[in-house]
């Protein structure tokens, strides 16, 4: 056991090791490029200039961390309401053994998300509501379909443990069903939090084509299209958000591996 952990390690520090040395490759080619080839005449929105980034994140450095803050923020609160909300209506649909939830929701959730904004935005308006709907709506359909799922599957070990206490169909959601919900989450909030991020990011950059208030990474990547050096600031609202949503997803995957250790390296517990 301890073998396979510290083989696990391992990898784990690989992958990370590879994953940090393309992102600073990533970041520092076009630097590289100039001065090793002269690329001068190359568009920075090509190829990323390290300096233009890091020179934009220095000089407007208070501002960029409150953007970073009310992003990651209101992204949050999305994460947790998609949270709430997914495992509500995904348990009772399928309590209530309404098979349509799925995919009703998933039409939903496939719907055109300008149709989406349009209809958000004359219901919420142009102001903070508008991105966390927009986070919410596209985080809640993959935390109900692991919620819906997990309610529904044929599994032998709770339907022995039902039959042995001869539970009803609301007690063995209750004790044995709801339980399996909440343990295997972790997995479809790793698929949620991205888009949570995501979906918020959207709503501020639209916000910012609306209104002039511009409030987090959103808003700052369209005020970058007005500014004097806008591919360093698009390049900077960009990475900066990669590394929200890298750092956010690998912490709830640390606090449920924590939580749920049976969970850690996506094995089924077994019940």
């Amino acid at each position: 056991m301890k073998r396979k952990q510290r083989y696990t390690s391992s990898i784990n520090l690989i992958n990370w090791s590879i994953l940090l040395f393309l992102v600073i490759a990533g970041v520092s080619l076009g630097t590289i490029l100039e001065k090793a080839l002269g690329t001068e005449g190359i568009h920075a929105y090509v190829i990323p200039r390290s300096g233009d980034i890091f020179d934009t994140l220095y000089n407007n450095f208070p501002a960029w961390i409150k953007a970073v803050f009310f992003t990651c923020s209101m992204s949050l609160v999305a994460v947790l309401l998609s949270t709430l909300l997914g495992i509500t209506f995904g348990s009772l649909f399928a309590l209530f053994r309404l098979w349509a939830f799925d995919r009703i929701s998933q039409l939903a959730w496939s719907t055109p998300l300008v149709a989406v904004s349009v209809y958000l935005i004359l219901l919420l308006g142009a102001g903070w509501a508008y991105g966390l709907a927009m986070g919410v709506f596209l985080g809640f359909y993959p935390i109900a379909k692991h919620s819906f799922e997990e309610c529904i599957r044929k599994h032998e070990g709770v339907s022995a443990l039902t039959a042995a206490f001869s539970l009803s169909r609301f007690q063995e959601f209750r004790h044995l069903r709801f339980s399996m919900v909440i343990s295997r989450l972790g997995t479809a909030l790793g698929t949620s939090v991205p888009l949570c991020f995501i979906g918020q990011t959207m709503a501020e950059y639209f916000i910012g084509s609306l209104t002039d208030w511009s409030p987090g990474l959103g808003g700052m990547l369209k005020v970058a299209s007005n500014s004097a050096n806008p591919y360093g600031e698009m390049w900077c609202s960009i990475l900066l958000m990669m590394t929200l949503v890298f750092c956010c997803g690998k912490l709830i995957d640390y606090l449920w591996g924590r939580l749920y250790p049976e969970t850690l390296n996506k094995q089924e517990a077994i019940v």
